[in-house]
């Protein structure tokens, strides 16, 4: 990872991060259940407003799955999408990114309450 950060100055930051989570004695983020697997890496990204996780959408071996998790906040909708893999008897979180950002729309009882 380091030779990442020398390679790509622009991601420094991001790749000092990463080194310092797994220096931090972090664990995998992996289970038997896709599911409960998709939850963790929603409560790993550590944002408040998720709304829940998309049902799994799976390579043609059914080895790898892709599994999106939305947040609300304020009045940005972020969807993230995370990557697993089937090793052994769980599912690994391999990657995850941010994969739509949209501004929603003012609801009704704000609009009123101005």
């Amino acid at each position: 990872m380091q030779e990442v950060a020398e390679r790509n100055p622009d991601r420094k930051k991001t790749v000092d991060r990463a080194i310092a989570y797994i220096d931090g004695g972090a664990k995998p983020v992996a289970d038997a259940d896709l599911a409960e697997a998709g939850k963790k890496a929603a409560q790993a990204i550590g944002f408040s407003g998720w709304q829940g996780n998309k049902a799994p959408r799976y390579s043609e071996g059914r080895d790898v799955a892709l599994v999106d998790a939305s947040f609300i906040i304020g009045r940005d909708l972020l969807v993230y999408t995370a990557t697993f893999h089937h090793v052994g008897d769980q599912w690994r979180l391999r990657a995850i990114r941010e994969t739509m950002q949209a501004l929603l729309a003012t609801d009704a009882k704000e609009a009123t309450d101005k």
